[in-house]
């Protein structure tokens, strides 16, 4: 790699013996590139020279549908974060975090629920209505955008954590109750503004369970 600052934020943890695989984990199998492999060429992009673009490259999606770079055209040790999806060379690069360390504080929340999770659905895009209520009733986290989302919204209350990928024709639910006890009230949170019960799944029996019961009870209601 040619003679570039390297935020700090980002150089702590590629410097790590295990920073590559930490990021890998909290993924979607996607592939970060090797700390030897930082600036060089990439098949990806022939041609391209991502450095002279003030680009740092660090990681591909594990269909190489996407990639993630942080921003080197600042000063700032914690710099933004930006992906290009599918969008040839030279990539088109588009804002993702502001900065590394929420995007990597939200892939590690993102792959934690991802795998708790009890229901998850496939409904409209969200309307300014439902993103105003939804954030009057539950505290907002980071938003990151572009990627899997055009906006990806992290919410929680004292009955449930939601994540939430939206984009111009669905908006994608997984739903992550904080216990058994509270699984009813955080559908009913959830159906008293978005009204997408009819489309949850559940991938876990257990849950297949809850679900169903909390569908007959507003049938008998």
């Amino acid at each position: 790699m040619t003679n570039r600052k390297i935020p700090t934020a980002f150089r702590e943890l590629w410097s790590l013996e295990n920073g590559p695989e930490f990021l890998a984990r909290y993924s979607n199998a996607d592939q970060p590139i090797s700390p030897s492999g930082l600036g060089e060429p990439s098949e990806r992009w022939p041609g391209y020279d991502a450095i002279a673009d003030d680009v740092l490259p660090f990681m591909v999606e594990n269909q190489g549908i996407c990639a993630w770079g942080i921003r080197l055209d600042s000063d700032d040790d914690d710099p933004s974060v930006v992906v290009e999806i599918d969008s040839g060379t030279p990539p088109n690069w588009r804002e993702c975090a502001d900065r590394f360390s929420d995007w990597l504080a939200c892939q590690v929340e993102d792959a934690r629920l991802l795998e708790t999770y009890w229901f998850n659905a496939k409904g409209p895009p969200l309307d300014d209505v439902v993103l105003a209520q939804l954030h009057e009733r539950f505290s907002a986290g980071t938003q990151t955008s572009c990627w899997p989302g055009s906006w990806n919204y992290r919410l929680q209350n004292d009955h449930v954590r939601l994540l939430l990928w939206n984009s111009e024709s669905q908006c994608d639910w997984w739903i992550a109750p904080k216990s058994a006890d509270v699984a009813f009230a955080a559908l009913d949170d959830i159906e008293a503004i978005a009204g997408i019960g009819r489309s949850l799944t559940a991938p876990k029996d257990e849950h297949g369970e809850v679900l169903r019961a909390w569908l007959e009870r507003g049938r008998d209601g």
